[in-house]
């Protein structure tokens, strides 16, 4: 598996992009030091969210990760997407 912080450079470079939910709910996010804030959540998802999900990949859906983060549909659906897990997963 390759290190968070390269997949955390791919989530980085891909900010104001859109993505979209395992439901198909479109979004976009923006970083904030150690957080994404997505246009659809009023709460921050934390980097140590993140990497507490990416610890896990891959993942079936978002509901595999429930109780472990929150945002559980966006992060999914973050680390789930082609940009960002690329072929590593």
């Amino acid at each position: 598996m390759i290190p968070f912080s390269e997949v955390w450079e791919r989530i980085a470079e891909n900010a104001g992009k859109v993505f979209y939910t395992k439901k198909r709910l479109k979004f976009t996010y923006s970083l904030n030091e150690d957080a994404l804030i997505t246009d659809q959540t009023e709460y921050p998802l934390t980097r140590r969210e993140v990497m507490a999900a990416f610890r896990h990949v891959p993942l079936k859906g978002p509901g595999e990760l429930t109780g472990l983060v929150h945002g559980k549909d966006y992060i999914w659906a973050i680390l789930h997407d082609k940009r960002i897990r690329q072929q590593d997963w």
